[in-house]
């Protein structure tokens, strides 16, 4: 069974190269090319810095197609990159997600199939290089069972089943089981109910005493408006394990849309005890990627994090502007680790002609992270500006500048790096 499991998220990506006939471009991909030049390869204020050329070779493919069986919808980036002067290992990588729906939600039975593979960095106060991170595969199968009971009221019924899976720390390797019962109500056209009762059982491979149950119960109250659509979920949430005790603590999730004549803006807000396995991620909200990051030990995490953002196209007729911030913070539960985040991001994108665009982009972060008595952290400041046109036959080209500068509590860590860089793509 975990054999088939690990093998069937193949067909999300050999979706996407095949059928590219297919009408209303349903499927399809790229072929890019790219080679970018830095004058600090190891991001590190050792002397000799090493300048060196950074290849990339990469192949996407997506898939989005829905007819009355179900609903595919997949996106895969498959690279391989080469490092001049070794100042890392060449490596290839796959990131991306695909879901495959068989049936309809609204029907009494679906079954949903799920996968995904990010890359995450190896501890939070890891300097962003791919030697430094490694890569965590989640696949899934969720049937669901809904009852109608009202014309107004529903009962759902489901289960899921999990295996986390890493390329590298597979220490990390886990299995979770999931069954939740899950009543509906609809108030209104534009307003809806829903309180959830929901247990998983996590293994770990590597460590059975590591091993836990989760239990959360919780209240959604949803609307949508003409400007306006918000969700409120509130609950409350413990752990039970053999090897840290007993946790619990209150549970939230806000997310709320905005809709201005000039943009939009949104708010996210989120509580929830995770764990070492799926990293300190909960995928509610963005958080970049200094904070989720693979832990070196087994434990659960108690996570808050919010974003607020503002994304507007109407400023000029031919501009795009992007402002966002994040705050997160998690909190292992027995280790002596705590994390804090802070970023702010802004981004500028200017249309120059009908094939030609610029952007340019800017973040600043600040991160701190606890680890028993020892308190560090870093500070620093991204800014990159990319050239992008587009020519005949779907070939287009980028040039790109990127300025890092961080300053960090461990000399080791300080440095300032520029890179540019050079890209072909094809896309079919």
């Amino acid at each position: 069974m975990r054999r088939l499991i690990k093998i069937w998220p193949l067909a999300f990506i050999l979706a996407g190269g095949m059928s590219i006939e297919a009408e209303g471009r349903d499927f399809g991909g790229g072929l890019s090319v790219g080679s970018d030049y830095t004058d600090n390869a190891r991001k590190s204020a050792v002397q000799p810095q090493i300048s060196e050329r950074q290849d990339r070779l990469q192949l996407d493919v997506f898939a989005n197609h829905e007819n009355e069986y179900g609903k595919l919808d997949s996106l895969y980036t498959g690279a391989y990159n080469s490092f001049s002067e070794s100042s890392q290992i060449d490596r290839n990588t796959l990131a991306g997600s695909g879901r495959l729906l068989l049936g309809k939600t609204y029907q009494p039975l679906n079954l949903l199939l799920s996968h995904t593979r990010r890359l995450l960095l190896n501890a939070p106060n890891e300097v962003a290089l791919l030697s430094n991170t490694d890569e965590q595969t989640v696949t899934s199968v969720n049937p669901t069972a809904r009852f109608r009971v009202t014309p107004v009221d529903s009962l759902v019924a489901s289960a899921d089943h999990s295996v986390v899976d890493y390329r590298f720390a597979q220490r990390q390797n886990s299995v979770r089981d999931t069954v939740s019962l899950q009543w509906e109500h609809s108030i209104s056209k534009t307003d809806s109910l829903q309180v959830l009762a929901q247990q998983t059982n996590v293994t770990y491979e590597a460590f059975n005493n590591a091993q836990y149950t989760y239990r959360l119960g919780s209240a959604t109250y949803a609307t949508r408006l003409n400007r306006l659509d918000y969700s409120l979920n509130l609950g409350y949430n413990t752990t039970q394990s053999d090897l840290s005790g007993d946790n619990a603590s209150p549970s939230y999730s806000v997310g709320a849309n905005y809709r201005l004549d000039s943009g939009t803006m949104a708010l996210k807000l989120n509580r929830v005890i995770t764990d070492t396995s799926m990293g300190s991620n909960t995928g509610g909200v963005s958080i970049p990627l200094g904070t989720a990051s693979v832990s070196q030990g087994f434990d659960q995490i108690d996570q808050r994090s919010a974003l607020l953002s503002w994304s507007a196209a109407a400023i000029c007729g031919r501009c795009t502007l992007e402002l966002s911030g994040s705050l997160s913070e998690s909190n292992y539960l027995t280790l002596p680790v705590i994390t804090n985040e802070q970023t702010l991001r802004a981004a500028f994108g200017y249309t120059l002609s009908r094939t030609s665009s610029i952007r340019l982009d800017g973040q600043a972060q600040s991160v701190r992270y606890t680890i028993g008595a020892s308190e560090q952290g870093y500070s620093g400041y991204t800014y990159n500006i990319a050239y992008n046109e587009q020519f005949r036959h779907n070939i287009s080209a980028s040039l790109t500048a990127r300025f890092e500068q961080r300053s960090s509590e461990q000399a080791l860590y300080d440095y300032d790096a520029m890179q540019v860089g050079f890209s072909l793509r094809y896309q079919y």
